[in-house]
């Protein structure tokens, strides 16, 4: 079962926060962080409410400065993969053979 990180916990509040600011959802903030980045020229918003259509509308008004941006930044901390963690161990591997298995 995923378990969210103590550091993911920051970023909401950090999020929380600059929607509060500004009036709107976490959603939206999260959307507009997108909008500003050079490298998303347009997030791919898949919608299953309105509610998520009006905050991806929403997201498009929001204008940040300079401290919004950083707030929202400095709570990150990149996840550093650990080796085999997310592996099984021999034993419990899954019995069914995978593409360019050799079939014995």
């Amino acid at each position: 079962m995923w378990r969210p990180r103590r550091a993911n916990h920051a970023i909401v509040d950090a999020v929380g926060k600059v929607a509060a600011a500004h009036g709107v959802s976490r959603a939206s903030i999260a959307l507009a962080r997108l909008h500003r980045q050079p490298v998303v020229p347009a997030p791919l918003v898949g919608a299953n409410s309105t509610q998520q259509i009006d905050d991806a509308i929403a997201s498009l008004d929001v204008e940040f400065n300079d401290a919004n941006v950083n707030s929202l930044i400095a709570p990150y901390t990149p996840l550093l993969r650990r080796p085999g963690r997310l592996r099984r161990s021999d034993d419990e591997r899954d019995p069914r053979p995978r593409p360019g298995m050799p079939l014995t």
